[in-house]
């Protein structure tokens, strides 16, 4: 509304230019950000669902998965195994 630009036009211009559209381009940032917390805290998957914009955990799971290529719970528990990894050749 501030941009007087319409919603059609903002979605039309990122998908001429990114080749994405304004929906996905949104969960895409979502996705990332809930990547972030996933594996740097210890919140459950609701919390960081509501937290990244998504008003349900089933809508989130659908859209970390389309984004990410796995559902949050697996990003999880991949991005803990690495970071222990990492951790154990740093110490070793």
């Amino acid at each position: 509304d501030i941009t007087g630009v319409t919603k059609n036009h903002i979605s039309e211009t990122l998908s001429q230019h990114l080749g994405i559209n304004f929906f996905d381009f949104v969960n895409l940032h979502r996705a990332d950000e809930a990547k972030r917390l996933l594996s740097e805290t210890e919140r459950n998957t609701l919390e960081i669902a509501m937290e990244v914009g998504f008003n349900s955990r089933s809508t989130f799971n659908a859209a970390f998965k389309k984004h990410v290529g796995a559902p949050p719970s697996q990003y999880r528990a991949e991005a803990r195994s690495a970071r222990s990894k990492g951790l154990e050749n740093a110490v070793h």
